[in-house]
């Protein structure tokens, strides 16, 4: 795929990835399920890559990470993947989709379960701390809350 002549695909909610030029831009996002075919065609050598966990490879707001976070979730637990090349996409998109959760709101229990996710003890429980002291009043009236 890499030698092809034909470009990239755009994401689906683009209507072109060319410039004002007429030429491909460089800077614009490839389409998420390109990257996942690239993935596939390289059994051998899985090499992903940061560009593919980008937000605007699957959506138009460049702030949603629910995507790239649950994708790099799935992929990371098939065996095979040489995840080391990329130490701190994990944390990255970790960070992403607590923010995102937490900017939400109503739904700390999952930002707080996404923040367990992080390989660093030390930062895992900062960061649980840190999100449990900013939301205890949503925590201290609803019983259910208070079970999780």
């Amino acid at each position: 795929l890499a030698n092809s002549n034909c470009p990239a695909p755009h994401p689906q909610y683009k209507e072109s990835a060319l410039g004002p030029s007429g030429d491909l831009d460089p800077h614009e996002p490839v389409d998420m399920s390109y990257h996942l075919l690239s993935l596939a065609a390289a059994r051998k050598t899985i090499r992903p890559h940061g560009k593919m966990f980008m937000p605007l490879s699957s959506s138009p707001d460049p702030l949603d990470c629910a995507l790239p976070w649950h994708l790099h979730s799935v992929l990371k637990a098939l065996p095979g993947g040489p995840w080391e090349d990329h130490p701190g996409l994990d944390s990255c998109l970790i960070i992403n989709m607590v923010t995102q959760l937490e900017l939400i709101g109503g739904v700390i229990e999952w930002a707080v379960y996404v923040a367990c996710q992080l390989a660093d003890a030390g930062q895992r429980c900062s960061l649980v701390e840190v999100l449990l002291s900013r939301h205890v009043a949503e925590w201290s009236d609803d019983e259910e809350k208070k079970r999780l």
